[in-house]
C-alpha cells in the first residue's frame, strides 16, 4: 500500500512501505535530504549602526523617547555639563524635545516639555508618546503627558492626562495590547521610599477618557530601576514581563546601600495574575528591554552592581552584553554585544530598526550617540543545494519503484511482498510509516514548547512495532 511522506515545504511524495523499510539506499537518500535543511538556515545576526548624534555633545541620562507620526522623539533627561559629579559638577535637568524624521541628518529642537523632567517611563501609542511620572532635582511627580508630533511644523504639542495614583520615578512600564502597565518605583526624593504598586490604563478609547486602575502587584520586593517589556506568545496572548532592579536602603549614617535583584515575573492581564520566571545570572538594573520575534525579549546592557562599592569615578563602563529571555523555554542566554553600552535610556522601534537613544555609559558619563540595531533575517529560501537533493531524492524513488515493479507478479507481491518480508522488516516498515518530516519537526517542537511528556510516547512505537 502506498503512503505519503510530507516534507517541511508542504510537498508530498508517494512511496511503498516495503521499499522504504528494506532499501538501504532509501535510508541514505533520506539522510542526504535531511542534512541540507539543517545547513540552509544561518543564525540571526546583529547589525549595529548610528543615527545623528543629539545636540550638545554630552547626551542625556533618563530621557524620554518614542515615536509618533513617523518621527523619533527624545525629550528631557539630565547630564553634568559643568563637570563630573566627583569634581563637584551639578546635575542639570532639561525640558527640550528633539525630533528626527527618516532621512534627516540632524535633530530638530523647537518644542519643550511642560516642565524639566527625567527618569520616568515613555511609551509610544497610536495617539502619541506618553510621558509618565519621573523626577527633577527636587521632586518626584505623578504627572502624565501625551506628546503629539506635527510633521508639517516639525513641532510637538503636549496634552495633560490623568496623573498616576501616586508619584513615581525610576519605575518600569510597557504597553501590553491596549493597556499601559506601570510598576511603581520610589515616590519621593528619598530613593529608599519605595512603592509596591502596579497600575494599568486602558488606552483603547479617546485620550480624554483614559484613567488609571490599581492591579495586583508583583510578588517580589518593591524596587527601583527594574526592567519591563511586553511580549505576545504563540497563541496571541499578550504578557507583561518584569525583572531585576535595585533595592535602596538607608543606613544609620544617612548613606544609601543598594542591593541588586535577579528575580523575574510574568503578568497575565486576562486574570490579573503573576508567575515567577527564571532568574538572571546577573542583575540588569536601570536599562530597558524589548520583545522581538515569537519568543524572545532582548535586554541591553544593565547595571550589575559588581562595582557599586567603588568610588563613582572608578566605576567602569556598564557591560555591553545583550541578553535574551526565551518566553517559551523560560531561559536566559547571551545574544551578543552592543556597539556601546548604555543604561538609563529608552529602547524604541522606529524605521525598521531598534533604536537606543543616548544614555549613560558609566555613572555620571553620558553619550550623545543614538544607536540602531537591525536583526539580520535568516535566509529562509529553499536554496540550490536543497533543490539538487530534492530532485535526486525524487529520481531515486522513481527508479526504485520501477525496479521493484518489474519483480511483482500479482497483488500478493504488491501488498504482501510475496510473504517474504521478515517480521523485523515489517515492523520497521510500520515504524517508518508513522514517521514524516512533520513528525521530526512537530514532536521536538511540542516538547520544546511544553514538556517532555509527549516525547516518550513517540518512542514507545519501537516497543510496539515488533508485536
Amino acid at each position: 500500500m502506498a503512503n505519503r511522506l510530507h516534507s517541511t515545504r508542504g510537498t508530498s511524495f508517494v512511496y511503498d512501505d516495503r521499499m522504504l523499510a528494506i532499501s538501504p539506499r532509501n535510508i541514505l537518500i533520506t539522510l542526504l535530504a535531511i542534512i541540507p535543511f539543517a545547513l540552509a538556515t544561518p543564525a540571526q545576526t546583529f547589525e549595529w549602526g548610528d543615527l545623528p548624534e543629539l545636540h550638545g555633545g554630552l547626551g542625556f541620562g533618563g530621557p524620554f523617547a518614542g515615536t509618533h507620526n513617523g518621527a523619533l522623539i527624545v525629550a528631557g533627561g539630565a547630564n553634568f555639563p559643568n563637570g563630573m559629579p566627583w569634581d563637584g559638577g551639578d546635575k542639570i535637568w532639561y525640558d527640550e524635545i528633539y525630533t528626527l524624521e527618516s532621512g534627516d541628518t540632524e535633530w530638530t529642537q523647537n518644542s519643550t516639555l511642560p516642565q524639566v523632567r527625567g527618569y520616568g517611563v515613555s511609551i509610544s501609542t497610536p495617539e502619541g508618546l506618553l510621558i509618565i511620572g519621573g523626577s527633577d532635582a527636587e521632586n518626584v511627580y505623578r504627572s502624565v503627558w501625551l506628546l503629539t508630533y506635527d510633521p508639517a511644523t516639525k513641532s510637538v504639542e503636549s496634552m495633560t492626562l490623568p496623573p498616576l495614583p501616586q508619584a513615581s520615578a525610576f519605575h518600569a512600564g510597557a504597553l501590553v495590547g491596549n493597556t499601559v502597565f506601570i510598576a511603581a518605583g520610589h515616590k519621593s526624593a528619598d530613593s529608599s521610599d519605595l512603592n509596591h504598586e502596579f497600575w494599568a490604563m486602558d488606552i483603547s478609547g479617546p485620550a480624554n477618557g483614559w484613567t488609571w486602575e490599581t492591579r495586583t502587584p508583583w510578588p517580589g520586593e518593591a524596587r527601583i530601576k527594574a526592567v519591563a517589556a511586553s511580549h505576545v506568545d504563540g497563541s496571541g496572548a499578550p504578557f507583561f514581563y518584569y525583572f531585576s532592579g535595585e533595592v535602596p536602603t538607608k543606613d544609620d549614617d544617612g548613606s544609601t546601600t543598594l542591593r541588586y535583584l535577579t528575580d523575574g515575573y510574568r503578568y497575565n492581564p486576562r486574570d490579573d495574575s503573576w508567575t515567577t520566571i527564571a532568574e538572571l545570572d546577573k542583575p540588569v538594573a536601570a536599562t530597558r528591554a524589548i520583545g522581538v520575534g515569537q519568543s524572545h525579549i532582548l535586554v541591553f546592557s544593565g547595571s550589575t552592581g559588581e562595582h557599586v562599592t567603588l568610588p563613582t569615578q572608578d566605576i567602569p563602563e556598564f557591560p555591553p552584553v545583550v541578553r535574551t529571555y526565551n518566553t517559551i523555554t523560560d531561559a536566559w542566554s547571551t545574544a551578543g554585544d552592543m556597539s556601546r553600552s548604555v543604561v538609563t535610556t529608552e529602547v524604541v522601534e522606529w524605521d525598521g530598526n531598534i533604536v537606543i537613544t543616548t544614555g549613560e555609559i558609566r555613572p555620571g558619563v553620558r553619550t550623545p550617540r543614538v544607536q540602531t540595531l537591525s536583526i539580520g533575517a535568516s535566509d529562509n529560501s529553499f536554496g540550490t543545494l536543497n533543490y539538487i537533493v530534492l530532485g535526486t531524492y525524487l529520481l531515486a524513488l522513481v527508479g526504485v519503484g520501477i525496479y521493484f515493479s518489474r519483480r511483482e507478479n500479482g497483488t500478493d507481491d504488491f501488498f504482501l511482498a510475496g510473504k517474504r518480508v521478515p517480521w523485523w522488516a515489517a515492523g520497521l516498515s510500520i515504524y517508518v510509516t508513522q514517521l514524516s518530516a512533520i513528525t521530526f519537526v512537530s514532536i521536538p517542537a511540542l516538547s520544546y514548547a511544553t514538556n517532555w511528556v509527549v516525547f516518550p510516547g513517540s518512542i514507545c512505537i519501537l516497543i510496539m512495532a515488533p508485536k
